[in-house]
């Protein structure tokens, strides 16, 4: 069981090594080549996925092949430290859940403040929106037909939310203490763009994404389960393979 679990270990290692080094590759090659914005949006989580899944599975590779405890004990810490991250997205999944954030109606415009700030502050911390909205504009979201269909996405929302006035504008009498009615250009390059409808109705579109998403991520974190049991396995057996080497070698 022990000698399976270390060559399944190993094999997997190997796998997701070659994975991430496709990925790396992917992200440095759209860096040095010229790509459109919405290109660009990926090299950097690109680059982060590919570089960690490579020096986690190399860890596990050589841990596993040259059966060494530490290497193997490395490669097990940093896989405490994805299933507490994993843990961390479900919980937040169900906080998103819970306060209802997860809608998605057509001709609703959704506000900053709708938001929780630690969800605002995490998809921004980990991109600048002025490439997203830069990518919007770049791929003429406003001319886009409105009745294709995306499974991840919905077009006709993200028009209502960053192309067209919002509605309160229309129907609040103080409309002019309204930031979003002073934005709105009926320009290509301007258009709602830069209101806060816009930014509202992305992180609308990412928290049902999100919901879309949930059942492969519950799947992937079952199968990082299953790995790390396997080389909590490996581990194991290599840990007392060494000290019954050390032990031998003493009473020698």
């Amino acid at each position: 069981m022990a000698r399976w679990s270390n060559n399944l270990t190993a094999c997997i290692n190997l796998c997701s090594l070659m994975l991430g080094l496709s990925i790396l590759t992917v992200a440095i090659t759209m860096h040095e080549r010229p790509v459109s914005s919405c290109h660009k949006l990926l090299i950097l989580p690109c680059a982060r996925l590919g570089s960690v899944l490579a020096v986690v599975s190399l860890f596990g590779l050589l841990g596993s092949c040259c059966r060494s405890p530490f290497l193997l004990w490395i490669y097990l810490f940093f896989y405490i430290i994805v299933i507490f991250v994993m843990i961390v997205g479900i919980v937040l999944w169900a906080v998103i859940t819970i306060k209802g954030s997860v809608r998605l109606d057509v001709g609703q415009e959704y506000r900053m403040a709708e938001f929780a700030s630690w969800f605002k502050d995490h998809v921004f911390g980990m991109t600048d929106w002025s490439e997203i909205r830069q990518c919007m504009m770049d791929r003429d979201l406003c001319l886009m037909d409105s009745s294709v269909q995306h499974k991840f996405y919905s077009i006709p929302q993200l028009q209502h939310s960053c192309c067209k006035l919002p509605k309160w504008c229309l129907t609040d009498k103080n409309n002019a203490s309204i930031p979003d009615c002073k934005t709105w250009k009926n320009e290509p390059d301007k258009m709602c763009y830069y209101c806060n409808a816009c930014t509202g109705g992305f992180l609308q579109q990412l928290s049902q994404l999100w919901q879309k998403l949930f059942p492969g991520y519950v799947a992937l974190f079952v199968l990082v389960m299953v790995v790390f049991v396997l080389g909590s396995r490996a581990f194991q057996q290599h840990k007392a393979d060494h000290y019954q080497k050390v032990f031998y070698a003493t009473k020698a």
